[in-house]
């Protein structure tokens, strides 16, 4: 090759060499003296060429970390081992001013020379890109952390990309979280949760739910979970999960206390007796209890937003009143009002109670049955005539015996004067001149004799009545003493015999009464007045009963019995009257239940009878009934020292 053309040469590869974007030093290998550089060590570096051929590769860094002639020795070495050699340093100007640059060093063999050639790369604006970088992610993290919400960012296979400090505080780890499945960390699960969010999520877009975490230890027992898609931004495709992750622990906490409070209340309010029912100001219904379900036979599901006038048509005129009661602020009551119910009269207290919290308007109507509190109030009205009656009856009584018993005695002596022989009868006739037989026999062929036996008996029959009368009108002492029940019965049979009167629809004096009573019964401890009280209704109450059958053949009757059952003596009153259906029969001893038209009974009658026997006397009483098949109640009681003794009063 001539002298021209490797000036040329040179020249050429020189120009390539100057024109590198890479600041290049050709390095002998064995010296380390630097023994060219090119025109961009110039620039990067700030020195002239010959400066520059003058420095060595440590002059021209400044360690962070500094490197060492030691250091550098040792990329040198590795890169005659390895052929070339890598690293980042950060270097120095002429001025003194410091830069990052990239390093790469390679080891070759020119013209039997063992040469480094060290390429330098100006790599400051990605160094500050990437301190930028690292300062943005770092702003980002404490942004990140300083959310009082957990946050997840998962991929589509559920693998937890990053993850918040609060993530990792209710999961009881300060590790980080991100390369592992989310059911892992969170449910401590091996397969996804069923239902997962993340997975809806994924599939469904936007979703909302609330789990618990099953990870022991975690802070948080309830999380509220908001899940959105995320989507690459330039496809669009959704390519993981962000989800928000709320603790709602305490939220769950009281959501629970407050409806164990309204469970509560609620049972507090269907435990009571009245029916509550509580309304808007609109009149639509917003509590409804148990009592209002039983009244009306609707749930509160289905009364419940509905016009109280639609679900309780009743009230259909007490809504005034609810009105007026918000307007004024005070309750509205009215007590007793009468209402019909399955052909039955009822009364009913009403009070309307106005709601006046703030914010909150409407009523609460309140409705009390007092039937059974009228029905005792018209009882002890009732109570009060009949002991004014029973008192008139008495001194009526008393009145009637003082003429009776001069009827009495005055007949028993005419038939004595007349028809028996007595000395007076004969001297007397004799005096006058009157004939004793010729006058007795008068008088027996026109039944003047029979007419004096008939005012005896009858004076005596009336005298009878009278004693009952009174004894049964007499103030009861409780005093429980060992009696007959027959003798107690048949007085009975005398006593509602006289009982007829015109407004009556029976004549007890028609009816049949036949007797089958066991001889040598026991005395039974009792209060005589008493049993003769029940006895007195069974048989006023059944000849009622009876007087509204119409007979064919045989006519009313009673079949009466008595006998005796171990320790008790077994009283039946059985009649041949209609009978009663099993609904009546069931609750015959019901108080204030009858059959009998209004005014016509207290429905008190059998109800006493049951307590008397029952409860005072310790004693049973049934019925046995059916349609058609007339009516047979059953009386036991205990015999002598069967009760136990009573307290004195």
């Amino acid at each position: 090759m001539s002298h021209h053309s490797t000036m040329m040469n040179e020249k050429y590869f020189r120009e390539i060499f100057d024109s590198s974007s890479d600041a290049i030093f050709i390095q002998d290998a064995t010296t380390g003296k630097v023994l060219d550089v090119n025109r961009r060590v110039c620039e990067l570096y700030g020195y002239e060429y010959e400066q520059a051929l003058e420095c060595n590769i440590q002059d021209l860094s400044q360690g962070d970390p500094p490197y060492s002639m030691a250091e550098v020795k040792k990329h040198l070495a590795d890169v005659r081992a390895l052929g070339t050699q890598r690293f980042d340093w950060l270097a120095k100007h002429k001025d003194g001013s410091l830069f990052w640059v990239e390093v790469s060093i390679k080891f070759s063999v020119i013209l039997d020379q063992e040469r480094y050639i060290v390429s330098v790369r100006d790599i400051s604006e990605r160094k500050h890109a990437e301190q930028a970088l690292r300062e943005k992610q770092l702003f980002l993290n404490n942004v990140f952390d300083s959310i009082q919400e957990g946050i997840s960012v998962l991929d589509l296979s559920l693998t937890i990309l990053h993850t918040n400090a609060i993530m990792r505080k209710w999961y009881a780890t300060q590790l980080p979280l991100m390369g592992q499945k989310c059911y892992q960390c969170y449910q401590n699960r091996d397969t996804a949760c069923d239902p997962c969010p993340s997975l809806r999520c994924i599939e469904t877009g936007e979703v909302e739910m609330e789990i618990r975490p099953g990870v022991p230890g975690s802070e948080a027992q309830w999380l509220e979970v908001f899940g959105y898609p995320m989507k690459d931004v330039t496809s669009g495709e959704v390519i993981g999960v962000i989800e928000f992750v709320r603790d709602v622990t305490e939220r769950k906490l009281a959501e629970k206390e407050l409806r164990r409070l309204r469970n509560y209340l609620i049972n507090i309010i269907d435990s009571m007796p009245s029916t509550l029912i509580a309304v808007d100001a609109e009149g639509l219904v917003t509590l409804w209890n148990a009592n209002a379900e039983k009244a009306t036979g609707l749930s509160f599901e289905e009364a419940g937003g509905q016009p109280l006038v639609e679900v309780l048509p009743d009230l259909d005129k007490e809504m005034n009143w609810v009105r007026k009661a918000m307007e004024d602020g005070t309750a509205v009551s009215e007590g007793s009002r009468p209402r019909q119910r399955d052909g039955e009269t009822r009364y009913e207290n009403l009070t309307v109670f106005p709601l006046v919290d703030a914010g909150l308007e409407g009523a609460v109507i309140r409705i009390d049955d007092v039937t059974d509190w009228v029905r005792i109030q018209e009882m002890a009205m009732q109570t009060e005539k009949m002991l004014l009656v029973a008192g008139l009856a008495a001194g009526i009584a008393h009145e009637i015996n003082n003429p009776l018993t001069a009827i009495i005695g005055f007949a028993q002596n005419a038939h004595n004067r007349i028809f028996k022989n007595l000395p007076n009868n004969r001297v007397t006739a004799e005096e006058i001149g009157v004939s004793l037989e010729d006058m007795r026999n008068y008088l027996e062929r026109r039944g003047v004799d029979k007419m004096l036996d008939g005012i005896h008996d009858s004076g005596n029959r009336a005298a009878k009545i009278v004693r009952n009368m009174l004894k049964f009108s007499r103030k009861n002492d409780k005093d429980f003493t060992a009696c007959d029940i027959i003798e107690i019965l048949d007085t009975t049979i005398d006593l509602v015999a006289s009982d007829h009167h015109l407004k009556s629809n029976y004549d007890f004096r028609k009816i049949e009464i036949i007797k089958e009573y066991h001889e040598n019964l026991p005395e039974v401890v009792c209060e005589p007045t008493e049993i003769q009280q029940v006895f007195f209704n069974l048989l006023k109450n059944g000849a009622e009963a009876m007087s509204e059958k119409a007979y064919v053949d045989a006519g009313p009757a009673f079949v009466l019995r008595a006998g005796r059952e171990g320790r008790m003596v077994v009283i039946e009153i059985e009649d041949n009257g209609p009978g009663m259906p099993e609904s009546v029969t069931k609750r015959i001893f019901e108080p204030f239940f009858t059959t009998k038209g209004t005014g016509l009974g207290t429905g008190l009658g059998m109800s006493v009878s049951h307590f008397i026997i029952t409860e005072q006397h310790g004693g049973q009483i049934e019925v046995h009934s059916q349609k058609n098949s007339g009516s047979r109640f059953v009386i036991r009681l205990p015999i002598e020292n069967a009760l136990p003794s009573l307290p004195e009063t």
